[in-house]
């Protein structure tokens, strides 16, 4: 024979605030799965970093030359006695130069690079010579050769001479007239005739225009 109990409430409530503090709530609980750890990550291997490059106190690194000319913004050119190895130049567009360079050694070399490099200065071509009078008359002496010296020497003796009708075979207009004409042959401006000792061809252009005119033997 199975025991049985017998239980009175007076409302409903009562019943149910019994079954809830004796049998739970009476709702079954599902279970809660445990989580499941993710898998690990692949171990990636690290590859070593590179250890920097040893700085080479000689070769700083810097925007490379760009001058086509091959010369930097001082106008010169690169020289491996003072300047960096990697031919780079600083912002202002001149050679890095190398380090723990005494600076009497950098401006001599830089002083010989700049004579190099300097442009000699073409010198004016010297005038090309006239073509020389024409002789009428047999060929006088020769006027070649005679320094300035001798030449007013003979031109003065010149001077001194007189024509069938008394008057100088050089006076002051014809002599002024003769310079006059060296001067335009020449393109060289003359005051007076003795403004070409320094031309050994204009003085032998002036006996030719003497000896032309039949004033000088």
């Amino acid at each position: 024979m199975k025991p049985t109990l017998t239980l009175t409430f007076e409302t409903g409530d009562e019943l149910a605030k019994f079954v809830a503090g004796h049998f739970g709530s009476g709702q079954s609980q599902a279970p809660v799965a445990a989580p499941v750890p993710a898998p690990a990550a692949p171990m990636v291997p690290t590859m070593p970093t590179a250890a920097p490059a040893p700085e080479n106190e000689d070769d700083d690194q810097g925007a490379p030359a760009a001058d086509a000319t091959g010369v930097d913004a001082d106008g010169l050119p690169w020289d491996e006695r003072i300047h960096a190895p990697s031919k780079s130049q600083n912002k202002d567009g001149t050679w890095r130069k190398k380090k723990k360079l005494e600076d009497a050694f950098v401006a001599g070399v830089e002083a010989e690079l700049r004579s190099v490099q300097r442009v000699p200065v073409a010198m004016p071509a010297a005038p090309t010579p006239p073509p020389m009078p024409q002789v009428d008359q047999q060929p006088a002496p020769a006027a070649e050769g005679i320094d300035f010296h001798t030449f007013m020497q003979q031109l003065s003796a010149q001077m001194q001479k007189r024509d069938e009708t008394g008057q100088p075979v050089i006076n002051a207009d014809y002599l002024a007239q003769a310079t006059a004409e060296i001067s335009g042959a020449w393109s060289v401006p003359l005051n007076a005739i003795t403004d070409i000792p320094s031309n050994p061809q204009m003085i032998t252009y002036a006996i030719q225009v003497f000896q032309r005119d039949g004033k000088w033997d």
